[in-house]
C-alpha cells in the first residue's frame, strides 16, 4: 500500500470529521489510517501468493477460531449484568 494512498485516506477521514465538527485532528486521522498498514499488507502478501494454499493450516485456524468464537459466546452469555 503506497503512503500516497495512506495520507489520501487520513486526509478524507481528517476532513469528514471536521466538516460534522468531530473533534479528530489530522495527527489522529493519520495514525489510525497508518493502523490499517499491516493488515493491508498481509493481504496483499498473501493475494500474490504463487503456491497452493496449506488445507491442514486453513483447517486449523477455522477449528481455532470457531472454538475462541464460541468461547466469547459463552463469556458473553454470562457477563454480569444489572438491570
Amino acid at each position: 500500500m503506497p503512503a500516497s494512498t495512506l495520507l489520501v485516506a487520513a486526509a478524507a477521514v481528517w476532513s469528514g470529521a471536521a466538516l460534522t465538527g468531530a473533534p479528530l485532528r489530522i495527527g489522529d486521522a493519520l495514525a489510525g489510517a497508518l493502523n490499517t498498514a499491516p493488515v493491508a499488507w498481509l493481504a496483499l502478501g498473501a493475494a500474490v501468493r504463487s503456491v497452493s494454499p496449506e488445507v491442514v493450516a486453513t483447517i486449523a485456524f477455522l477449528v481455532v477460531g470457531g472454538a475462541l468464537t464460541a468461547l466469547g459466546f459463552a463469556g458473553y452469555r454470562r457477563r454480569d449484568l444489572t438491570s
